[in-house]
């Protein structure tokens, strides 16, 4: 801004819960929803005083979300597109960078060589100082590495993703892709389409002043649903995102509410109780 200040920055506050800091990402840490859940809300509470948050699940130097966030359900499409939604309708900027929209994971190397990224090369060497096998110290470069973000872009299956006739200066994450741009484009019920979906429903749809400029705050759930409210003057809507692979319940802040919108199927709102889906996301308007 012109008082010298950023209107925007990037928190890697929720970014970087799996690891012990940016520089030694070799020592992993477990972690559980609830601490997600409180890491995106202490970022929330603070930017919002402030300014916005330019808010991101995925950039060039973070491994792919679906596989750090989802971890074994990866490749479960109702998942991706859950994730999607939970931070795309936070306070601020969402930032989509290439191949989230398709839910791109991590890839697999079986050798350090074939790294091109020279932290994940040093992270490697560390991790082998630091007493693991060569077998560890490859699962975590595997886990975290830059390059997991930095493969050439899968267009379609054929050789090379159709990113290039000749060999990549790095290698596909797959070979011949399974997810990849022309299987998804225009295909009903990919995650490509529904994050066309979901943009179209936060920049132009009938609540996007909600969900552009309202006020955050957290919901009160179970410790496997993040759940937030975006509130302006006008109107109010509960935010509600289920991390299991299981059906789960939640209780809202009153009775008879109206779900406008669900990553996928309806919402099962009875009293003051909705029941999400394994892997759904909610969005139910409040009454004022």
């Amino acid at each position: 801004g012109d008082n010298g200040y950023f209107d925007m920055i990037f928190d890697f506050r929720y970014a970087d819960l799996d690891i012990a800091s940016g520089s030694e990402w070799f020592k992993r840490i477990s972690w559980t929803v609830k601490e997600l859940k409180e890491k995106i809300f202490a970022s929330q509470t603070v930017m919002q005083k402030y300014g916005w948050a330019a808010n991101f699940i995925e950039n060039h130097d973070q491994p792919r979300a679906a596989s750090k966030y989802l971890r074994e359900d990866q490749n479960n499409a109702d998942a991706a597109k859950m994730l999607g939604a939970m931070y795309f309708f936070l306070r601020g900027v969402p930032f989509i960078y290439q191949g989230q929209e398709l839910g791109m994971v991590n890839f697999e190397r079986s050798s350090v060589d074939q790294f091109n990224d020279i932290s994940s090369i040093d992270q490697y060497q560390r991790s082998l100082e630091e007493g693991l096998s060569g077998e560890e110290a490859l699962h975590i470069v595997n886990l975290r590495s830059r390059d997991n973000a930095r493969t050439p872009f899968p267009w379609d299956h054929t050789k090379y993703g159709g990113f290039s006739e000749h060999e990549p200066w790095l290698a596909m994450t797959q070979e011949y892709p399974d997810i990849n741009a022309k299987d998804q484009i225009r295909k009903e019920g990919s995650i490509y389409q529904f994050y066309k979906e979901m943009i179209a429903f936060r920049q132009q749809g009938t609540y996007s002043d909600t969900l552009i400029y309202g006020d955050i705050s957290p919901l009160e759930t179970g410790d496997h649903i993040i759940a937030y409210r975006r509130s302006t003057e006008e109107e109010s809507l509960c935010c509600l995102f289920n991390f299991e692979n299981k059906e789960a319940e939640a209780e809202l802040p009153q009775a008879g509410l109206t779900p406008v919108w669900s990553s996928r199927g309806q919402a099962a709102v009875a009293g003051n109780k909705v029941k999400l889906q394994p892997y759904q996301a909610v969005l139910i308007k409040e009454n004022r």
